[in-house]
């Protein structure tokens, strides 16, 4: 799988060295941000990090005075963290009457378009074959639970009930588009007016790991990190937003579905 995403990597980039990737060319000077943009930069950028700190100390706290917050409700105050920023974003792009595809909320059926997209959709396979591979092996269920020793951050938050499960679906899809419409998509638009675009995009990357400080490890942040480049790389590779949201979207979802069948193995369902 990691030799395919390479491989698709390469041919994105040969693509755009003899063909600039449209988005490449046009992301910064598609006029300047407004001051509605800009404040909305600030929220989104340094804002959410500071908000998902505040959160989670607040969590950690009432913890330790053994009110422990129920999964759905950490869940339902993700879903508001992350759809009300989101939300005012659309809000003011549309008030503004800015086109979606400045952000890459589009496909044009570039080559790196569609290498971006197979990219995607291997990925999309690889977790539903490993997925299918913990449902049926004992081993590999252990396996997967071993991973994750030691990690409290991630253990607090993985799903341990059925209809906990379905809300961490639907927060992992809403974290799959809202994340990357902030963070990929209008956040390296707005700095890429003042910096390279590169240099953008590693400030957003920055922005987006520590918004996800509450994971804890070492190991865990790391993870983020690398997936967040990934992300970045598949969305300015391909040129489309739509192929990040796709593969984000897919991580989490497969990262969450390996946790919770091998705890259903491992443990039992309840």
């Amino acid at each position: 799988m990691v030799s395919v995403t390479i491989m698709g990597l390469v041919l994105m980039v040969a693509t755009a060295v003899e063909a600039p990737v449209s988005g490449l060319e046009t992301l910064a000077p598609t006029g300047g941000p407004s001051a509605i943009d800009i404040i909305l930069m600030t929220f989104i950028g340094i804002g959410l990090p500071l908000i998902s700190g505040v959160m989670h100390l607040r969590d950690k706290v009432a913890e330790a005075k053994g009110r422990d917050l129920p999964l759905s409700t950490i869940y339902n105050k993700t879903l508001i963290f992350l759809w009300v920023p989101t939300l005012l974003w659309l809000a003011g792009w549309m008030y503004q009457g800015r086109a979606f595809d400045i952000i890459g909320l589009s496909f044009d059926g570039t080559l790196a378009n569609w290498i971006g997209l197979v990219i995607a959709t291997a990925i999309c396979i690889l977790f539903y074959m490993q997925i299918l591979r913990v449902k049926r092996s004992d081993e590999a269920a252990k396996s997967t639970m071993k991973q994750i020793e030691g990690e409290q951050g991630i253990q607090d938050i993985m799903p341990v009930t059925q209809p906990e499960y379905r809300q961490f679906q639907l927060l992992s899809v809403s974290a799959g588009i809202t994340e990357e419409i902030m963070f990929r998509g209008f956040l390296v638009w707005g700095l890429a007016h003042y910096m390279p675009l590169w240099v953008a995009a590693a400030v957003s990357l920055t922005s987006f790991t520590l918004a996800h400080l509450y994971q804890e490890s070492v190991r865990s942040v790391m993870r983020v990190f690398l997936a967040g480049l990934g992300f970045t790389l598949i969305y300015l590779l391909s040129d489309s937003l739509l192929n990040a949201i796709i593969v984000h979207a897919a991580v989490d979802l497969g990262s969450g579905g390996l946790i919770w069948y091998a705890r259903q193995k491992v443990e039992g369902g309840k």
